[in-house]
């Protein structure tokens, strides 16, 4: 005697297992989304307090190494040093 077992189409195995996920995201929302938005906060207060432009203590205008010849260095290594093409310098904005 042989049982026929009915076959669950497959194709449609992976559009069921992602509705289900989002059933129970939803369903444990209250759980998880409080935590999520207390995480999120202060990972972006966070950033904005080390931004670069914060906490500055000199003028807009004003620049530290203004005078200084940057071309040459005490203990300057060729070895570990990039020299960088108009297109580069340009890609990784150094220049207008």
């Amino acid at each position: 005697m042989q049982h026929r077992i009915s076959r669950f189409p497959i194709r449609w195995i992976w559009p069921l297992v992602i509705i289900l996920m989002i059933g129970a995201g939803w369903l444990t929302s209250s759980i998880w989304l409080p935590a999520l938005k207390g995480f999120v906060q202060s990972s972006v207060a966070g950033f904005r307090s080390s931004s670069p432009e914060m906490g500055h203590d000199h003028e807009a205008g004003a620049d530290e190494h203004a005078g200084h010849d940057h071309a040459s260095h005490a203990g300057h290594d060729e070895s570990s040093s990039l020299e960088l093409s108009e297109q580069a310098i340009r890609n990784i904005g150094l220049s207008a």
